[in-house]
C-alpha cells in the first residue's frame, strides 16, 4: 500500500531521517509528491518525487526506510515504492526516473529492479538559503 505524504506521514519520515543521522528537510523545501510505502500495515519506506519542468524525467530523492524494521521489510517497501513511482511517472508521459541514494543495499536492489548505476562516486550537497 502507498499513501501520499501529508503532515502526519511527514513527521514519521522526519523521525526516520533524524534517527539515521540524515538532515531533516523542512516540509516547505520538499515537493508535494511524497510517498510512503506500507508493508503489512507498517510504514516502511518513503521518498519524494521531483518532476522536471522540461524534459521527460523525474527524480526520486530523500529515500529513507523505517529504522525499526528488518532488511526484508525495507526491501519489500522499496519495491512497492519504486513500482508506484514508476507507474505514476509513466502515466504522466515521463521516460526517465533517477533515484539518488548511497546505501549499497539499496543500490543493489535498484539493479535487481532493472536500474542502471550511473555513478557511485558523487556526493549530494545542499545549502539552506
Amino acid at each position: 500500500m502507498i499513501k501520499e505524504i501529508k503532515d502526519e506521514e511527514c513527521e514519521i519520515v522526519k523521525g526516520w531521517w533524524a534517527e539515521r543521522g540524515f538532515p531533516v528537510i523542512p516540509r516547505p523545501a520538499l515537493p508535494d509528491d511524497g510517498f510512503i510505502a506500507f508493508v503489512e500495515g507498517k510504514p516502511m519506506m518513503a521518498g519524494f518525487l521531483y518532476f522536471a519542468t522540461s524534459g521527460a524525467s523525474c527524480w526520486l530523492a530523500w529515500v529513507v526506510g523505517n529504522p525499526d524494521s528488518s532488511f526484508e521489510e525495507r526491501d519489500e517497501g522499496f519495491k512497492i515504492l519504486t513500482e508506484y513511482v514508476e507507474s505514476l511517472s509513466k502515466s504522466k508521459g515521463l521516460m526517465w526516473l533517477t533515484i539518488s541514494n548511497n546505501n549499497d543495499n539499496l543500490i543493489k536492489k535498484c539493479e535487481t529492479l532493472g536500474y542502471t548505476v550511473a555513478d557511485k562516486g558523487s556526493a549530494l550537497v545542499y545549502k539552506i538559503l
